[in-house]
């Protein structure tokens, strides 16, 4: 998994390019050139979520980014819109549809796929400006689609409709979508969400609260049943091992459904709760590196992690549903959707890795490099403290395993217990936070 990186905001050179204008001809506005920066950099440092206007009223289903300027987005009555300056201006190109259209996948900078109802799959290889139907023998929705390579893609779907049932849509093209066979297998209930996470392993979840394995391309896979999560909304894995769901279900007292976030960390094999988000479904799972993601979902709710998954704190809250998130950088992200039957959507932007919950004005990140010896260690290992605080070691997927009092003179730590592998050691408190990585022998 590449995880991707800080990038420059797309408005940065364009600011540049202002401020050498106005510096360089007209001495005396120089008072006001600085105070544009000022506010230009207040805006970027202080912004968290911020609306982009599209001039598209149509709800939007799904975000793809082929780099950090050039990014897509699909929805209802066919839209497709292009950005190719980073979400500051959005172009609507003709898919010669009028379906709702729930995903959308690039491959490379001029090649893509678009998927959604009534079985539609829409490729184009220049950039959007035109686009191809491609003839599927079903007339069910697909939800989801998901290349592990140029030539070989997923798309997942199905029906659960009365009177007539429900079904199951897992297709598999080997030729960069040109065509597309069923591996459903007799799986009779709808997928919603689809990841791979090599060329043949991938999971795929949906209606029935359950996540199908495969590690043979769809030839063959398992089926995990979760336990009070009976739709599976979107996955997302940081590697072979730890993945994550976004999940619906309905509590006995209640009568509206809720939203919750599971995990695995032995490939699928079980999975657990990590987060409920109360009367908010989730719809949409992003992470920008193991340790730090990103779910979104009804009432423009988005929340973040930024230890593995054990927490979650919601940093946006307003009207209307967010239904896919994708970030091309580390700290440069866009959420889409909208609000069904009031001909209104969303295209939400952050340039400062989300922001952070109310009432916080810097994020709990590790400022420096923690140091510990002996390193292998077998027994004990010794941490370099200079203050009091707490100490955490978390295994590579980011389970905690051990907490302890830390300070200048407890600071060596038994890891007897510890299986071999790596770990990393946190150092927290009020006004530091270091970070350590060891090996157990």
């Amino acid at each position: 998994m590449n995880y991707k990186q800080l990038c420059e905001p797309a408005s940065s050179e364009a600011a540049k390019n202002f401020v050498y204008l106005l510096y360089s001809n007209v001495g005396f506005m120089r008072y006001i050139v600085l105070t544009f920066l000022a506010l230009l950099l207040a805006f970027q440092v202080l912004g968290q979520w911020t609306p982009v206007n599209t001039g598209c009223p149509n709800v939007l289903a799904s975000v793809f980014f082929t780099n950090s300027r050039i990014g897509y987005a699909a929805g209802v009555n066919g839209t497709i819109l292009k950005t190719t300056n980073s979400g500051g201006k959005w172009t609507q190109l003709n898919s010669g549809v009028i379906t709702l259209l729930n995903s959308v996948y690039f491959t490379s900078a001029d090649t893509g796929v678009v998927a959604g109802e009534n079985g539609t799959i829409l490729k184009t290889e220049n950039g959007g400006l035109s686009w191809n139907l491609i003839t599927v023998l079903l007339a069910h929705d697909l939800s989801a689609v998901f290349f592990t390579d140029s030539q070989t893609g997923y798309a997942v779907g199905g029906q659960n409709d009365e009177p007539w049932g429900m079904a199951c849509d897992f297709l598999k093209t080997v030729d960069g979508g040109e065509s597309w066979v069923s591996i459903s297998n007799a799986y009779s209930y709808p997928l919603y969400s689809v990841y791979f996470t090599s060329r043949d392993t991938g999971y795929a979840g949906g209606y029935e609260g359950e996540i199908l394995k495969t590690t043979d391309g769809g030839s063959s896979y398992t089926v995990t049943p979760v336990t009070d999560a009976p739709q599976i909304m979107s996955l997302y894995f940081i590697n072979k091992d730890t993945g994550y769901a976004a999940a619906q279900y309905w509590p006995p007292s209640d009568t509206m459904a809720n939203g919750k976030i599971i995990k695995t960390i032995d490939g699928g094999n079980t999975w657990n709760a990590v987060y409920d988000s109360g009367f908010s479904t989730l719809w949409s799972l992003f992470f920008t590196s193991p340790r730090t993601g990103f779910a979104a979902g009804d009432d423009g709710k988005i929340v973040k992690t930024n230890d593995y998954g054990k927490t979650w704190y919601s940093i946006n809250s307003s009207s209307g549903g967010l239904n896919s998130l994708y970030f091309p950088c580390r700290d440069t992200g866009f959420a889409v959707g909208g609000t069904i039957g009031d001909d209104s959507s969303f295209v939400l932007k952050t340039v400062n890795g989300g922001g952070y919950p109310s009432g916080i004005s810097s994020e709990r990140k590790p400022s420096g490099t923690l140091k510990i010896y002996p390193n292998p260690a077998s027994d004990a290992l010794t941490a370099e403290i200079r203050e009091a605080g707490r100490i955490t070691i978390l295994d590579m997927t980011g389970r905690q395993l051990m907490e302890s009092e830390a300070n200048p003179t407890l600071k060596r730590f038994d890891v007897t217990l510890l299986s071999p592998g790596a770990y990393i050691l946190l150092f927290k408190n009020d006004r530091t936070v270091l970070e350590g990585k060891f090996m157990k022998n």
